[in-house]
């Protein structure tokens, strides 16, 4: 099923239009024969909110989740405006390229969402969870705030007691769920929404009365509100985490969420602390004999790397399969495992599927380290043969490349001026420019960001000499010295933090020099930096995070290349 992102608008009590409660055709396949569910897909087909699938189907028994839910419920908060949002970085489990990234950010920044809640963990390090199904407790809770309706809350018990007891006053709850936890079919959620809608619009008993009492004889008491029924399912906004992660089915296409970024490459870089990571390991299986069910995925870290919180694994059609979170630590290795059901993942015979995982760090104030080494040992999985029953393993032998955590990362140095210029020999003439970006770590204020080494090659004619070198910022009008000496290679050594701090993510530094020119008629100059280094190797570019010097930079050789003169 697709839902129309019908984005922002406030709705106003009083000023929304009359709904229409009748019974009518509906044009989808399976739809169903209650009138409490035939209304409610009614109404909300009516009012664009939602659609069927291609096929002509609606699926009202096919589990919806909380990246889905959590759309829907800001469409209809936000319709007819523009969806307006400062970050799409809000969860550590909500890439910022996700479709649904910016309605979660945006339900984050108007409190109508928190995340799930990690004892010892701070408010910024908790998990969304897109992937999981929501439950009813949680689809009230959010519902309540993007209709903004206030619920008191009441720590004396169950952090969902409250929000079903306000849900039983109003007749806004579903008098055939009865449990806090159950998670919740589309029809559900429909039957949800339309009664919220109805609230709203001061229609509540239009509404009941259009469903012929079906609803109206039994909204009275029916949902459990006492706290008997067990809080161990309700991992939403006020409980714990789950421990193994959301698993994901593959035969419900509605339970389903994607790697949205378009890299996969296994390599070295840079992994932000707070921030999911890029792929950090991958492995091809296959099994030969017979059909393989896929029960458990190995992780193992070759570092005692404490800042990896848990492994994200997908596999190759960039299907999320679950979060491993540590399972042990011992001596200088730690391994993640992710647990799978039965029937979750089964190779077929004869054919290869791939794997890749991403690492999820914690924040510099939830245990994250700079400057740590991460590299993975080992990726392997486990299961059984689907005919025999007995168990097998696989396990990749390649050599996965070095990480290094870090508060604030370069992200991309490049030539600022044109791609070519006209070489005039004289005093302080510009050499070369290069603009440098960066990545801060979200909610991170100490974190810094500058450059404090730089060492450029110099491509010049025989003839070419340079002279009195400096650098200058394009935050400052002076400029320091750098080390030339006559040799090919041009050093910037302890620049100062005015002229190399990212204040603003991003800085232009620009090389001038003296140049004389021997009569030729082909002269040229161009500055490179030529290495990028790697973690245990130094290149043409250091910095520091504030709190690590880092020797690298990510990318390859060169680095980057300023402009040709010539």
């Amino acid at each position: 099923m697709r839902f129309t992102p019908l984005i922002p608008l406030l709705l106003i009590p009083g000023l929304a239009l009359a709904y229409n409660y009748e019974p009518s055709a509906l044009p989808y396949n399976d739809a169903p024969s209650d009138l409490p569910s035939a209304i409610a897909i009614g109404v909300l087909t009516d009012e664009g909110i939602v659609e069927g699938y291609a096929d002509n189907t609606f699926r009202p028994d096919t589990a919806i989740n909380r990246a889905e839910f959590t759309k829907i419920a800001m469409g209809i908060r936000l319709r007819n405006q523009q969806l307006m949002v400062d970050t799409t970085v809000c969860f550590l489990d909500v890439h910022q390229s996700a479709w649904y990234a910016k309605y979660v950010c945006a339900a984050k920044e108007m409190g109508i969402i928190e995340g799930n809640r990690r004892e010892g963990y701070p408010p910024e390090s908790w998990l969304f969870e897109p992937a999981r199904t929501v439950n009813y407790a949680e689809s009230l809770k959010i519902l309540y705030g993007a209709f903004e309706l206030t619920v008191e809350r009441d720590d004396s018990g169950p952090w969902y007691v409250p929000y079903l007891a306000y849900a039983e006053e109003t007749r806004l709850a579903l008098p055939d769920v009865e449990v806090p936890g159950h998670e919740m079919t589309r029809g559900e959620m429909v039957r949800l929404f339309v009664r919220f809608l109805a609230y709203q619009n001061d229609e509540i008993d239009e509404l009941l009365e259009a469903q012929q009492g079906t609803d109206a004889s039994s909204s009275s008491g029916t949902g459990s509100v006492d706290g008997s029924s067990s809080s161990e399912t309700l991992i939403e906004e006020e409980s714990s985490s789950s421990a193994s992660g959301a698993i994901v089915s593959s035969s419900s296409e509605s339970n389903v969420v994607y790697d949205t970024s378009s890299d996969t490459v296994v390599r070295a870089d840079f992994l932000l602390l707070g921030q999911l990571s890029h792929v950090i390991a991958g492995m091809s299986v296959m099994s030969e004999a017979q059909p393989f069910d896929i029960t458990d995925f190995i992780i193992r870290l070759r570092d005692p790397a404490v800042s990896v919180d848990s492994i994200f694994v997908y596999d190759d059609q960039r299907r999320y399969l679950g979060r491993a979170p540590l399972t042990s630590a011992s001596g200088s290795n730690r391994e993640y495992v992710l647990h799978l059901s039965n029937g979750t993942v089964v190779l077929p015979k004869e054919e290869e599927r791939s794997f890749y995982a991403r690492a999820m760090l914690k924040p510099d104030d939830g245990g994250g380290v700079s400057g740590e080494v991460v590299q993975v040992d080992r990726m392997g999985v486990e299961g059984t043969g689907v005919w025999n029953s007995k168990d097998q393993s696989r396990y990749s032998s390649d050599n996965f490349p070095l990480c290094q955590t870090a508060r604030s990362v370069i992200s991309t140095i490049e030539n600022s001026g044109r791609e070519e210029n006209i070489l005039i020999a004289g005093n302080q003439m510009r050499l070369g420019s290069f603009r440098i970006d960066g990545v801060m770590t979200e909610h991170d204020n100490s974190a810094d960001l500058a450059v404090t080494h730089m060492e450029f090659q110099i491509d010049r004619t025989t003839g070419l000499t340079l002279n009195n070198v400096y650098l200058s910022s394009d935050a400052m009008s002076d400029k320091m010295p750098c080390s030339h000496n006559g040799s090919d290679i041009i050093t910037c050594t302890d620049i100062a933090a005015e002229y190399g701090s990212f204040e603003d993510r991003a800085r232009i530094l620009t090389l001038y020099g003296d140049v004389s020119l021997a009569p030729a008629t082909d002269a040229h100059l161009r500055l490179r930096l030529s290495v990028a280094g790697a973690v245990n190797s130094a290149g043409s570019v250091r910095w520091t995070d504030g709190t690590t010097t880092f020797i690298w930079v990510p990318g390859g050789t060169p680095v980057a290349s300023s402009t040709l003169f010539r």
